[in-house]
């Protein structure tokens, strides 16, 4: 896997045909669309018009891939700051939204990476959903993927029941789960992200072949980074540097 950017800058419309407030900030919205080729690690651009002759712009990762080959899944977390996820919670069925892309954020090369560690929070899982999906349904693959979910609440842990539906069904995918604010009915780990919760459980940093993709908000970047990705980092700082990965061994993504 190597970080790369490759843009196909037609612009193209979907109309959105379905959407559920997943929680009071984040949206689900399906999207109609005819033979969209969605790579691993890959986004969409949406357009989307606010006011007459004005359009808010932004990134999305869509959480379905090519198998689905009529619709494309979104998730837009509310950030009350006029951002493009803003704009996606007053979208309803019938509206339709202008696209750039898909782009490839980063290229994945199946087989490469022996392990891949995944560590998620809130709608940065959205990439990891493609990669999953795409490692899981093809049999020539045999990476073991690893993924480590935060979130602040049980409410936030998106996609819960996908993820562990796809893991009960392959050898290829260990799924956990960690909340910052665990209720009484919580059986998943406890407490924000630690060393404690990845040792043993992501591939050590002395493994060959192995790599840790990391995506959510800026704060998950800096804890586990030691830096977001607004600034290239020479040296891995932050919970996965103390744990002994180098800069090399850590992919970070910027999906909130």
């Amino acid at each position: 896997m190597r970080r790369s950017v490759r843009r196909l800058m037609h612009e193209w419309r979907a109309s959105v045909v379905d959407v559920q407030n997943l929680t009071p900030s984040v949206r689900w919205l399906r999207f109609a669309a005819d033979h969209l080729r969605i790579a691993p690690l890959s986004c969409v651009t949406a357009v989307i018009p606010i006011s007459q002759g004005q359009a808010v712009t932004g990134q999305f990762a869509p959480i379905t891939t090519s198998l689905q080959q009529n619709y494309f899944d979104l998730l837009a977390q509310r950030t009350g700051t006029g951002s493009a996820a803003d704009a996606m919670h007053s979208l309803y069925p019938g509206h339709a939204v202008s696209f750039l892309g898909p782009e490839v954020v980063a290229k994945y090369i199946p087989g490469k990476r022996k392990y891949i560690g995944l560590i998620a929070e809130g709608t940065g899982i959205a990439p990891f959903v493609q990669l999953i999906r795409e490692v899981v349904n093809d049999p020539s693959d045999s990476t073991e993927l690893r993924l480590m979910y935060c979130s602040s609440t049980p409410e936030e842990v998106f996609l819960a029941g996908k993820l562990d539906y796809i893991a009960t069904r392959t050898s290829k995918l260990q799924v956990r789960y960690a909340v910052a604010k665990p209720d009484a009915s919580w059986k998943g780990l406890n407490g924000p992200l630690s060393a404690a919760m990845l040792e043993g459980f992501l591939p050590r940093p002395d493994t060959p072949r192995c790599l840790v993709a990391v995506s959510g908000p800026a704060d998950l970047q800096h804890h586990a980074c030691g830096g977001d990705m607004s600034r290239p980092q020479s040296k891995l700082g932050g919970l996965l540097g103390r744990m002994g990965y180098n800069a090399a061994q850590v992919l970070q993504l910027g999906w909130s």
